[in-house]
């Protein structure tokens, strides 16, 4: 049996998730609603938001190019 592929999902889609999720809504429905392998999933993505803001949710080389960019200018 195949391994299923791995997900990403969009900058907007997490937005989207964890912006309800101190809303009041578990992760468990939240997980269920967005078709999500794991509420846990959730728990990451409200921590890395909390301690980092937006930048928690672009991808390492996402913000290495975006600074090489910066400083080239």
């Amino acid at each position: 049996m195949a391994k299923p592929a791995k997900r990403s999902f969009s900058f907007e889609f997490k937005l989207d998730v964890v912006r309800r999720f101190p809303a009041g809504e578990t992760e468990l429905d939240l997980a269920c609603e967005f078709d999500l392998s794991s509420p846990k999933l959730i728990e990451t993505w409200a921590r890395k938001y909390r301690n980092e803001g937006d930048d928690g949710f672009t991808s390492e080389a996402t913000r290495r190019t975006s600074e090489a960019r910066r400083g080239a200018e």
